[in-house]
């Protein structure tokens, strides 16, 4: 199977038939990247925006470290797994993220209580802002928007320009120019470089562009400018960024979370819905890419999140899944903690606590 790096990103974001329609006509043909390439040109990583690879040798107890995967609405199952670690006194030494896992990790060592995060998922506050338009309205005033250009003013491609986000996400941060070297526990960002092609994982800079870099869906939202470079959605590589936990962070326990749909076999009437074959294959290519970064975690835990929409601005779907996270991470918890244990770590402090 071969998808444009584009295509395979953007599709991320079908939520419904009618949005799969809508995407369909956004995305022009173009030179395809095979899956090798594509982890061929992973592999390298940039240093730029980290700071030392962060390892503890002389400790006797690993560093634990959550690792935050991506996949839009379904997020608000990363909060259901905090919640739960945190009241189970899980300790968490270090959190490494990638697209609306960045968001969540950001924040939530940004300083914003897990109670008030929880309300923002709980409303689907966090979706709502990073499309603060609906989608079919965006795309049928995209010829206003693209006016600009008739007279010579252009800017970056995307149908959202991110600016509203960025704006609630700093309004969510007690200091909205918090730097992610000076937070209380290491954080990783994982994004995507346009211009050189590979992997960059945040671990210094401003905390908001870092959660802006690492979410900005290719076609949906305009790429982000850092230090001269543009970033996208790290999702395409890194969708669980467990690779960058254990190199950048020095992570040597890992409790992953991953928030793609289960895949299960389905009848063939299936596919007679408009969309389905395209939402399938989204499907297969995040289960295929992400398995060999789960493989490598300690733990990994998987809430069931099967029918809810990457982009869909549903209070229903953003509670269902804050509810499948603290329900897959209770199952997990005896085994998180007979593995800790069995590391010498103590269950029942927390290092980061709001």
């Amino acid at each position: 199977m071969r998808l444009t790096a584009v295509t395979a990103l953007t599709a991320l974001s079908l939520s419904t038939a009618a949005d799969a329609q809508v995407i369909a006509k956004l995305v022009m043909p173009g030179g395809s990247v095979g899956k090798e390439k594509m982890f061929e040109l992973a592999r390298p990583q940039s240093r730029a925006n980290q700071g030392p690879v962060l390892t503890s040798p002389l400790l006797s107890k690993p560093r634990v470290c959550l690792v935050l995967g991506g996949g839009g609405t379904r997020g608000a199952a990363h909060v259901g797994v905090l919640r739960v670690l945190r009241d189970a006194g899980v300790p968490i030494d270090c959190i490494a993220g990638t697209s609306i896992g960045a968001i969540v990790g950001g924040l939530y060592l940004g300083g914003v209580p897990l109670d008030t995060l929880e309300n923002q998922v709980r409303n689907n506050s966090v979706m709502r802002s990073f499309m603060n338009v609906p989608l079919k309205m965006r795309v049928f005033t995209t010829p206003i928007h693209l006016l600009p250009r008739l007279v010579g003013i252009r800017s970056l491609d995307g149908l959202y320009s991110g600016t509203k986000f960025r704006k609630y996400l700093e309004k969510q941060l007690p200091d909205p120019e918090q730097n992610i070297e000076d937070l209380k526990t290491p954080f990783c960002a994982v994004s995507l470089s346009l211009i050189d092609g590979q992997l960059h994982s945040f671990t210094r800079g401003n905390l908001v562009r870092a959660m802006q870099a690492s979410s900005a869906l290719p076609e949906l939202r305009r790429p982000v400018v850092i230090d001269n470079n543009l970033y996208v959605d790290g999702g395409i590589f890194s969708n669980v960024p467990v690779e960058q936990a254990r190199s950048v962070l020095g992570a040597s326990f890992i409790i992953a979370v991953d928030i793609d749909e289960r895949f299960n076999d389905v009848q063939i009437d299936h596919f007679k819905k408009l969309g389905s074959v395209g939402s399938r294959l989204v499907t297969l290519e995040l289960v295929h890419n992400d398995w060999p970064e789960l493989s490598k975690a300690d733990i990994v835990i998987h809430p069931n999140v099967d029918g809810i929409g990457l982009i869909s601005r549903k209070k229903s779907d953003s509670n269902a899944a804050f509810e499948a996270g603290i329900a897959a991470t209770r199952e997990a918890l005896p085994s998180i903690v007979e593995a800790l244990k069995a590391r010498g770590v103590e269950v029942g402090s927390v290092l980061v606590s709001h």
